[in-house]
């Protein structure tokens, strides 16, 4: 079913949500979404770090951790791979729009000679 909004797309008078839309800037969000994923990159990673312990006066052999803190560290791998996931991806994005601008400029360098 088509959306009612769909309509605005193609009319003169644009609300707010639609000129977002047509106005979208793909290196804007490419670097946002970069900047997102390092900060939850760090994050993650000083999540899983091992945590400071105060001095033990009496050495009794540690407890088992709990299994709250097995999830929050299975939770943070799975942070960190996605956060790798999403910078290969920002890098071939890159890639790919390096090579298209560059066969555009070839193809009106091609046009002018």
């Amino acid at each position: 079913m088509a959306s009612p909004r769909l309509e605005t797309f193609c009319c003169p008078n644009r609300d707010v949500a639609t000129e977002f839309v047509v106005t979208f800037q793909p290196v804007l969000f490419g670097a946002l979404s970069l900047g997102s994923a390092a900060l939850s990159l760090l994050f993650a990673i000083l999540q899983i770090l091992p945590k400071r312990k105060g001095y033990r006066r009496l050495q009794y052999p540690l407890p088992r951790p709990a299994s709250s803190s097995r999830i929050l560290f299975i939770i943070s791998i799975c942070d960190i791979l996605g956060c790798t996931e999403l910078f290969a991806k920002l890098r071939d994005t890159g890639r790919i729009a390096l090579q298209r601008q560059e066969e555009l400029r070839l193809t009106e360098k091609g046009r002018s000679t």
